[in-house]
């Protein structure tokens, strides 16, 4: 039996984007948020992951799955993605 993974991918919006994507996330679909670069449009990723907590509540770890499923999409190689990751996560937990 094979598994269905769902996804989604966020691109701006705003708080409404924030919004939906964190709406999603809590239905168990693997949502990956992205923003215009800071030289478009003057918002960073950080910038946008911080209203999510500030704004709507969004948990540490929630976040946390966010980010990683950012990487997990990455156009790499299975090794390099793999590296990539496990990088990211041991980050993540040094910084909690």
């Amino acid at each position: 039996m094979s598994v269905e993974r769902r996804g989604a991918v966020v691109i701006g919006g705003g708080i409404s984007g924030l919004a939906a994507g964190f709406h999603l996330t809590r239905a168990g679909v693997a949502v990956t948020l992205c923003t215009d670069g800071w030289l478009m449009c003057g918002v960073a990723l950080t910038d946008e992951y911080w209203l999510a907590h500030t704004a709507l509540g969004v948990t540490r770890e929630e976040m946390n799955r966010m980010i990683l499923n950012g990487f997990a999409s990455a156009f790499l190689a299975w090794p390099e993605k793999q590296a990539l990751i496990a990088g990211v996560r041991d980050e993540l937990e040094g910084a909690a």
